[in-house]
């Protein structure tokens, strides 16, 4: 609950001090949430997430990331 409030205020305070600009989703960003989404539907089915399947979604975050990164 701490870390929504705090993002919620700082962005609202340093919104306050100067718009800010938010560019709009992309197909990327919506094939990357729906793919996710999936993949953690998939993995739910066992009681827990193994350590490859934890992998495999750190791996995607961080490729992502990079991504995001090297395209901005």
């Amino acid at each position: 609950g701490s870390n929504i409030f705090n993002i919620f205020t700082v962005l609202g305070i340093s919104s306050l001090i100067k718009p800010l600009s938010i560019g709009g989703i992309t197909q990327i960003d919506l094939a990357v949430c729906i793919l996710s989404s999936l993949l953690l539907f998939i993995f739910s089915f066992n009681s827990k997430i193994s350590r490859l399947e934890g992998g495999i979604f750190l791996g995607a975050f961080v490729g992502y990331t990079t991504f995001l990164v090297m395209n901005s």
